[in-house]
């Protein structure tokens, strides 16, 4: 695995977020480009996942570093990676609605990686790759898919994952985990220092919500732009 403590973590900081918003724009400006190569692109994508899922899922068992406690897929990025190979290996479209959001979700682990930008040498090319991938799933779903939202998933995955984390909230006391999300609830006492667990979950959930709320309001928004762009197109 690769670390990224070669360079200042704020100049990867800035090279990562710089190569996603370029990419992010390319895609919307030459969709053509990228809907000429859609099936291209996503073998590439699949090969990608498939590179990170093995770094590290297959080599920590083959190995016997495997732990229980650090390697398990109970975080909603790790979940939504293994969903969108999944959809890719065996191209499940019903899945688009699902990783439209919950894929999205990546786009925090690309304008907060790991929590403070220093951390940034903590990470290896898993999270990178993941991450930037998982972060334009929306967008491209909208702009190649041609995938239109559907409201009720916004409150559909929420509530499955507050289910998930009440769910886990036991298990990781039971057996001294962290998994979905609850090591973040150090970043959120930063700003609410007597947050409860059970708090954290309520937040953490209400902030997610807020956040699918906007991907549906950009993905009707785009609609709607397409929608008038292409009847401008008929009229003339």
């Amino acid at each position: 695995m690769i670390y990224f403590d070669f360079l200042n973590p704020h100049i990867i900081y800035i090279i990562y977020n710089l190569l996603f918003f370029m990419t992010l724009y390319f895609l919307l400006v030459k969709s053509n480009w990228f809907i000429k190569h859609d099936r291209t692109l996503l073998k590439l994508v699949a090969v990608l996942l498939i590179y990170t899922q093995i770094l590290r899922y297959v080599i920590p068992i083959a190995t016997g570093s495997f732990d229980v406690a650090e390697h398990l897929p109970f975080h909603i990025c790790r979940i939504s990676a293994l969903l969108l190979l999944f959809a890719l290996l065996f191209k499940i479209e019903k899945l688009h609605p699902i990783l439209f959001y919950l894929a999205g979700t990546g786009i925090w682990g690309v304008l907060i990686p790991n929590g403070a930008i220093a951390e940034i040498v903590e990470l290896t090319e898993i999270f990178f790759i993941d991450h930037f991938i998982l972060a334009l799933t929306p967008f491209y779903l909208l702009v190649v898919k041609k995938y239109r939202p559907e409201y009720h998933f916004t409150y559909y995955i929420t509530f499955f994952v507050m289910f998930a984390m009440a769910l886990f909230l036991q298990l990781n006391r039971l057996f001294d985990f962290e998994y979905f999300h609850f090591r973040d609830i150090i970043i959120a006492r930063t700003f609410l220092p007597a947050l409860s667990v059970e708090l954290f979950i309520v937040l953490f959930n209400l902030a997610m919500f807020v956040f699918f709320n906007i991907l549906y309001y950009v993905g009707t928004r785009y609609d709607a732009r397409v929608e008038h762009a292409e009847k401008k197109h008929i009229s003339s």
